[in-house]
């Protein structure tokens, strides 16, 4: 169909066309212009078909996904569809139980609310694995600003490069079960959240009853 090569070369840049869906972007320190939109689903492609098919047919379908409704809702939270996309890549890596999802959007969503108030950090260990595990080696191979990206995309507040709220960018393409609970979190005041060896998840709102349950857990 197309090389591996081409197709990266491709999802660098907005193509012309998906300006409601993609107009919000922003471009800057961030690894993969197009990461988020690439819509995990399947396809059927033609044998010689060029990169920017594919690519088309990848953002097309996300673009038939991500309807009028959620653009509104989006704008009920205040958010850009960039920034939803955004939190339902974090809550796409964090939760692989899609029944999960909406417990673990609210966190999130109660993290980012109290973002003046002791939560500047979203807190997520996904943002910088992300860099520092999944893309290092093509940040490197690329010389791109590792530093930057570091910066832009690491949301913990115990390393010397942070960036407040969230990445400035998805770190996965988040499938259509993410990016609803990223729209409609559950109501909850939970901040904290882990699974435990058998994938359970388990919810807090403080740090101590947090801590103390791990803790049962895991020593």
């Amino acid at each position: 169909m197309c090389s591996a090569n081409d197709f990266i070369e491709a999802c660098k840049n907005v193509p012309e066309g998906y300006a409601k869906l993609l107009g919000d972007i922003t471009p800057e320190n961030r690894v993969f212009m197009l990461e988020g939109y690439i819509f995990p689903d399947t396809y059927e492609f033609y044998v010689g078909e060029n990169a920017k098919n594919a690519l088309s047919r990848f953002l097309s379908n996300s673009k038939s996904k991500i309807i009028q409704e959620y653009f509104d809702r989006a704008d009920e939270l205040g958010m850009t569809m960039n920034e939803v996309i955004t939190l339902a890549s974090v809550i796409q890596s964090e939760a692989s139980d899609p029944n999960e999802m909406p417990s673990v959007s609210a966190v999130f969503h109660n993290r980012l609310k109290r973002a003046n108030n002791g939560f500047p950090y979203l807190g997520s260990d996904v943002t910088r694995q992300y860099i520092e595990v999944k893309m290092k080696p093509y940040i490197e191979e690329n010389e791109l600003d590792y530093k930057a990206l570091f910066g832009a995309y690491c949301t913990n507040d115990g390393y010397d490069l942070k960036t407040k709220g969230l990445p400035n960018g998805p770190v996965c393409n988040p499938g259509l079960s993410a990016i609803k609970a990223a729209l409609y979190p559950t109501e909850s005041e939970y901040l904290y959240f882990f699974t435990d060896k058998e994938g359970n998840f388990h919810y807090n709102t403080s740090y101590s009853a947090h801590q103390s349950q791990y803790n049962s857990y895991y020593r």
